[in-house]
């Protein structure tokens, strides 16, 4: 039986979760124009106020109880030390920084400084300690990604729903998707929510409810693909592998697995025939070479004829009399793993080949990324002993790299600073340092480590984990931001709940 105390914390955290996975990605109060300053304000309260309750809480509990009763009093789990450790290492880091002030909040619009940092190691362990209620939670984040994936298709095509495209330059425009943002933070945002409509689709038994996921999966993957950035579509092709391997374990599932093959085939097809007879849209989708090359007719038909066979050998299973539980099919991840790290090698050594923009790497690589990567490994090295060892400061990549590499900065970005590395993993090391990376990805190593091992007894810890792995390889070319940062929080704190 719960504690009296413990069930006004759950709902706390259940509103809370609700609050940033469902209501931050929609909420905006002038559009494009400070979207970012707007959801970050929303963040800033919704967290402070469950931070207040929390501590009211906590107070009650000592007078009334004499101990607390909201946390379980457990071995810490190998995830919370790396996050006390990640926590250690940031506010050293800030005590240390020549720009306490700045690193208090971060940089403007992106306001990953020390307080949201504090935040995220917060909301950690309040999920971690609550019971959520599962079902409700899914089914809220799936239509709420619903309307994000519908608003963003009716832009890619054309079309300005919600005004948000009122006052943005032509230019400018297919920089920003739906209501979330800039597109490199909507694809972030997919990368998490997209394993949880596959999740739903899997798990789902009344037939009306599962041919209206069957479309939310195409959609979502119509999505990804017109998002216009590689790194979404590397994310989705990890999605996908990260799904065969953990449906291995049983036919059943695998069946489901060639479903969600067959209508991410329908996918690339819709926007590869969009992309032959649509010449203004043929436009946009020539300047990324994955793009182009997933949404190639062909590469429908080739998985589409893939989704087929899967069907094929699930039938000559069946006739054996192998489907089902205790179907031998769990003995064939280690192919299916070779396979697939065979097909992603093979996959990278044809698109060098044939697309040096990718083969070569140099300062205008990856829309400049090579660039920015470069500054970001110069920053680091020609840094001080304590700037090596813990970092800059919190969100400071913008002050450390300008004062070393101003004028080369401006030279190529007409005086625009950087405000992070773009890619969160660089970032960390030059803001946070060694120790702070270190505890930072092994955070991340160790969320996956624990899904992996919860996901034999429970399916639901699969979407968590294959979101964190997604999340991981987007975010090599990404940064953290303070609308999806939140959310792959709550994700380790799932991952890690004790209830």
């Amino acid at each position: 039986m719960k504690k009296a105390s413990q069930k006004p914390f759950e709902i706390a955290v259940t509103i809370y979760i609700f609050a940033i996975m469902c209501i931050l990605p929609l909420f905006m109060l002038h559009g494009y124009r400070d979207m970012a300053e707007s959801k970050f304000g929303f963040f800033k309260v919704s967290s402070l106020l469950l931070m207040y309750f929390v501590i009211g809480l906590f107070v009650i509990c000592i007078i009334f109880d004499n101990k607390l009763k909201l946390f379980n009093k457990q071995k810490p789990s190998t995830i919370e030390i790396f996050v006390l450790y990640f926590l250690f290492a940031t506010v050293l880091s800030w005590l240390l920084c020549d720009y306490r002030y700045d690193a208090l909040w971060g940089y403007e619009g992106w306001n990953m400084g020390l307080f949201t940092q504090l935040i995220l190691v917060f909301v950690f362990f309040c999920v971690s300690n609550a019971s959520i209620p599962r079902k409700q939670l899914l089914y809220g984040i799936l239509i709420t990604a619903t309307i994000e994936y519908i608003i963003a298709i009716l832009q890619r095509y054309g079309l300005n729903p919600l005004g948000l495209y009122d006052n943005i330059k032509a230019d400018y425009r297919f920089e920003f998707i739906s209501t979330v943002g800039q597109k490199t933070w909507f694809t972030s945002y997919t990368m998490i929510i997209a394993p949880f409509g596959i999740y739903a689709f899997f798990t789902e038994k009344k037939t009306r409810i599962k041919i209206l996921l069957g479309l939310f999966i195409y959609l979502q993957t119509c999505v990804i693909l017109v998002s216009y950035t590689d790194s979404a579509l590397a994310g989705l092709i990890v999605i996908i592998a990260l799904t065969g391997w953990f449906c291995l374990k049983d036919s059943n599932l695998f069946f489901e697995f060639a479903k969600v093959l067959l209508i991410s085939s329908i996918s690339l097809l819709s926007i590869g025939l969009t992309r032959i007879y649509l010449a203004d849209y043929r436009r946009i989708l020539e300047d990324e070479h994955l793009t182009m090359l997933l949404t190639d007719p062909r590469s429908g038909v080739a998985l589409a004829i893939l989704s087929l066979a899967v069907f094929i050998l699930l039938g000559i299973l069946h006739n054996k009399k192998m489907a089902g539980q205790g179907s031998p099919l769990h003995k064939l991840r280690i192919l299916y793993l070779t396979l697939t790290v065979l097909c992603g090698i093979s996959a990278v050594i044809v698109i060098c080949i044939t697309n040096n923009s990718i083969s070569s790497f140099n300062d205008s690589w990856g829309n400049n990324r090579g660039f920015i990567w470069r500054i970001a490994m110069q920053t680091f090295s020609n840094g001080s002993t304590k700037d090596k060892l813990i970092g800059v400061g919190p969100d400071m990549f913008w002050k450390a790299s300008d004062t070393l590499y101003h004028d080369e900065i401006n030279s190529v970005f007409k005086g625009t600073q950087l405000p992070n590395a773009h890619n969160e993993w660089l970032n960390a090391l030059v803001t946070e340092g060694v120790l702070g990376c270190v505890a930072y990805m092994g955070i991340f190593i160790f969320a996956l480590y624990s899904g992996v091992k919860k996901s034999k007894d429970d399916l639901f810890y699969v979407p968590l984990t294959i979101a964190v792995a997604a999340y991981m390889v987007h975010n090599t070319f990404c940064y953290q931001q303070c609308i999806c940062t939140p959310l792959i929080f709550i994700v380790f704190g799932m991952i890690n709940s004790k209830r």
